[in-house]
């Protein structure tokens, strides 16, 4: 790009996926059982090693270089470049534009869904569901379900028989600590603001069962933060 003279008006957008988590070798680890195959805490599962990936963006002269601890999305992608370029959108857009400091600053949760993607069915997608979560402040709380999963990824999920999970991401980001006894009070409020966002209906279609419409957002999540790296201040988020 810089051969081309494109570098100063072009934004360039890095993105990756999640990758499995190294599986444990210490032979007097009780879990070690649960890593054979893949990892339960990485790629597709709602943990953070499932949900969080870096990115890089890149648009020298255009971006302040900043750093923010707020929520980012990969909903927000969309919005973001369609802002950058100038170019309208739906204003009820589920995303956000991250180069907007208000709406940044308003965001104070997000929401996903982890779903056994190898065998979901278009406009079924409940039909398959895991897990839906939440992160609110501090807190993140997985609510599991138990949809459909004839995949050989079936075993990032049949492990985990518990209703709920709640972890403070902040004082514990590998959530080791699993805390839901200690806060009901917490369960039910993130519960209750899941619910309100995915508003489960119970339809029977043949032998499948959908317990909703359409969950179309993706399952992650990221840290923001804008800094240039390198000689051509390159931005990443």
């Amino acid at each position: 790009m810089d051969e081309k003279n494109l570098t100063d008006n072009t934004m360039v957008v890095y993105i990756c996926d999640n990758g499995w988590a190294a599986p444990s070798t210490n032979a007097d680890d009780p879990n070690q059982k649960l890593w054979k195959g893949y990892a339960q805490r990485s790629k597709s599962s709602p943990y953070e090693n499932g949900i969080r990936t870096p990115i890089m963006i890149s648009w020298p002269g255009k971006v302040k270089p900043e750093q923010s601890k707020r929520f980012a999305h990969a909903i927000d992608l969309f919005p973001t470049i369609a802002a950058a370029a100038d170019v309208e959108v739906p204003a009820d857009l589920p995303g956000i534009n991250l180069l907007d400091v208000e709406k940044r600053d308003a965001r104070t949760c997000v929401f996903g869904v982890c779903n056994a993607t190898h065998n979901m069915m278009l406009g079924q997608s409940d039909g398959t569901l895991q897990y839906l979560w939440c992160v609110d402040g501090d807190w993140k709380l997985l609510v599991r379900y138990h949809g459909a999963d004839t995949t050989k990824y079936a075993n990032l999920h049949v492990w985990d028989q518990a209703p709920v999970r709640l972890y403070n991401v902040t004082e514990d980001p590998h959530e080791q600590n699993e805390c839901s006894a200690k806060h009901p009070d917490i369960v039910a409020r993130l519960k209750q603001e899941i619910e309100g966002w995915h508003e489960p209906e119970i339809t029977a279609q043949g032998d499948q069962v959908s317990l909703g419409g359409d969950c179309c957002l993706p399952s992650g999540r990221q840290a923001f933060f804008m800094k240039p790296v390198g000689v051509n201040n390159i931005v990443e988020k």
